[in-house]
Protein backbone atom coordinates (compact mmCIF):
# COMPACT_ATOMS: atom_id res chain seq x y z
CA UNK A 1 0.00 0.00 0.00
CA UNK A 2 1.31 3.17 -0.72
CA UNK A 3 2.46 5.87 1.81
CA UNK A 4 4.10 9.10 2.17
CA UNK A 5 5.49 11.40 4.09
CA UNK A 6 6.85 15.13 3.00
CA UNK A 7 10.57 16.12 3.25
CA UNK A 8 11.05 19.85 3.44
CA UNK A 9 14.34 21.34 3.08
CA UNK A 10 15.59 24.59 2.95
CA UNK A 11 14.38 25.93 -0.99
CA UNK A 12 18.24 26.08 -2.30
CA UNK A 13 17.74 22.28 -2.29
CA UNK A 14 16.51 22.14 -6.02
CA UNK A 15 15.26 18.97 -7.31
CA UNK A 16 19.10 18.73 -9.11
CA UNK A 17 20.60 19.54 -5.40
CA UNK A 18 18.67 17.46 -4.07
CA UNK A 19 19.37 14.44 -6.67
CA UNK A 20 23.38 15.10 -6.81
CA UNK A 21 23.13 14.56 -2.83
CA UNK A 22 21.46 10.95 -2.85
CA UNK A 23 24.04 8.70 -0.85
CA UNK A 24 25.50 6.98 -3.07
CA UNK A 25 24.45 3.63 -1.76
CA UNK A 26 21.31 4.40 -3.44
CA UNK A 27 22.26 5.49 -6.64
CA UNK A 28 23.64 1.94 -8.17
CA UNK A 29 19.80 0.88 -8.95
CA UNK A 30 17.43 1.56 -10.91
CA UNK A 31 16.92 5.50 -11.07
CA UNK A 32 14.76 7.97 -12.94
CA UNK A 33 15.46 11.51 -12.71
CA UNK A 34 12.78 14.11 -13.80
CA UNK A 35 13.11 18.23 -13.97
CA UNK A 36 10.83 17.74 -10.63
CA UNK A 37 12.58 14.73 -8.92
CA UNK A 38 13.86 11.40 -9.11
CA UNK A 39 12.39 7.87 -8.47
CA UNK A 40 14.16 5.11 -7.34
CA UNK A 41 13.40 1.32 -7.63
CA UNK A 42 14.86 -1.63 -5.76
CA UNK A 43 15.47 -4.74 -7.95
CA UNK A 44 12.61 -6.38 -9.28
CA UNK A 45 10.73 -3.84 -8.52
CA UNK A 46 10.52 -4.90 -4.63
CA UNK A 47 10.04 -1.26 -3.48
CA UNK A 48 9.60 2.21 -5.23
CA UNK A 49 10.80 5.47 -3.73
CA UNK A 50 9.31 8.63 -5.39
CA UNK A 51 10.78 11.96 -4.30
CA UNK A 52 8.61 15.01 -6.29
CA UNK A 53 8.44 18.57 -5.74
CA UNK A 54 4.66 19.44 -4.57
CA UNK A 55 3.17 21.70 -7.35
CA UNK A 56 1.55 24.31 -5.04
CA UNK A 57 4.26 25.64 -2.27
CA UNK A 58 2.31 28.33 -1.36
CA UNK A 59 -1.06 26.38 -0.29
CA UNK A 60 1.52 24.30 1.56
CA UNK A 61 3.58 27.22 3.23
CA UNK A 62 0.17 28.90 3.95
CA UNK A 63 -1.35 25.89 5.47
CA UNK A 64 1.46 25.08 8.10
CA UNK A 65 1.79 28.68 9.11
CA UNK A 66 -1.60 28.50 10.33
CA UNK A 67 -1.14 25.29 11.78
CA UNK A 68 -0.56 25.91 15.72
CA UNK A 69 -0.44 22.42 15.91
CA UNK A 70 3.40 22.44 14.45
CA UNK A 71 6.52 23.81 15.75
CA UNK A 72 6.66 27.50 15.65
CA UNK A 73 10.75 27.47 14.68
CA UNK A 74 9.11 25.82 11.62
CA UNK A 75 6.16 28.13 11.32
CA UNK A 76 9.21 30.89 10.99
CA UNK A 77 11.08 29.05 8.57
CA UNK A 78 8.46 27.84 6.33
CA UNK A 79 8.14 30.39 3.78
CA UNK A 80 11.89 29.48 2.86
CA UNK A 81 11.42 26.11 2.33
CA UNK A 82 10.39 23.66 -0.77
CA UNK A 83 8.63 20.55 -0.23
CA UNK A 84 9.42 16.97 -1.67
CA UNK A 85 6.75 14.28 -1.34
CA UNK A 86 7.95 11.47 -0.85
CA UNK A 87 5.63 8.33 -1.79
CA UNK A 88 7.04 5.23 -0.51
CA UNK A 89 5.75 1.35 -0.70
CA UNK A 90 7.91 -0.30 1.75
CA UNK A 91 8.32 1.49 5.55
CA UNK A 92 11.58 -0.57 6.26
CA UNK A 93 13.20 0.25 3.21
CA UNK A 94 12.04 4.12 3.23
CA UNK A 95 13.21 4.45 7.02
CA UNK A 96 16.66 3.96 5.90
CA UNK A 97 16.68 6.03 2.99
CA UNK A 98 15.55 9.20 4.84
CA UNK A 99 17.80 8.46 7.84
CA UNK A 100 21.07 7.94 4.86
CA UNK A 101 19.35 11.32 2.93
CA UNK A 102 19.30 13.74 6.22
CA UNK A 103 22.96 12.20 6.80
CA UNK A 104 24.37 13.03 3.66
CA UNK A 105 22.42 16.07 2.59
CA UNK A 106 24.24 19.45 3.53
CA UNK A 107 24.66 21.16 6.79
CA UNK A 108 23.06 19.85 9.98
CA UNK A 109 19.98 18.00 9.56
CA UNK A 110 18.39 20.56 12.12
CA UNK A 111 17.82 22.52 8.77
CA UNK A 112 15.28 19.88 7.28
CA UNK A 113 11.76 19.08 8.27
CA UNK A 114 9.72 16.23 8.21
CA UNK A 115 5.85 15.73 7.43
CA UNK A 116 5.08 12.55 9.28
CA UNK A 117 1.74 12.39 7.47
CA UNK A 118 -0.04 12.01 10.49
CA UNK A 119 -0.21 15.31 11.72
CA UNK A 120 3.21 15.79 13.04
CA UNK A 121 6.37 18.08 11.28
CA UNK A 122 9.54 17.07 12.91
CA UNK A 123 12.88 18.51 12.80
CA UNK A 124 14.95 16.47 10.48
CA UNK A 125 17.95 15.76 13.73
CA UNK A 126 15.23 15.05 15.92
CA UNK A 127 13.26 12.62 13.33
CA UNK A 128 17.00 11.21 12.68
CA UNK A 129 17.47 10.55 16.03
CA UNK A 130 14.09 8.50 16.51
CA UNK A 131 15.03 6.21 13.02
CA UNK A 132 18.03 5.38 15.96
CA UNK A 133 15.61 3.27 17.55
CA UNK A 134 15.35 0.70 15.35
CA UNK A 135 11.72 -0.28 16.64
CA UNK A 136 10.11 3.41 16.14
CA UNK A 137 7.30 3.94 13.46
CA UNK A 138 5.95 7.19 13.26
CA UNK A 139 2.67 5.56 11.89
CA UNK A 140 1.97 4.67 14.97
CA UNK A 141 4.38 6.50 17.60
CA UNK A 142 1.46 9.70 18.83
CA UNK A 143 3.54 11.62 20.59
CA UNK A 144 4.48 15.32 20.12
CA UNK A 145 7.83 15.45 18.11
Amino acid sequence: MPQALVLIPPEWLTPERLTAHLPASWTTGVMFVRPDGVQLQGPAFAWCIDLSVMTDPDFSREDYETNEDVDPEFRRQVRGCIFFLVNFDDFTVVRRFIAELLEALPGPSSQYWIDDDYGRVWRGDRFLAKLQVPEWDWRTDQRAP
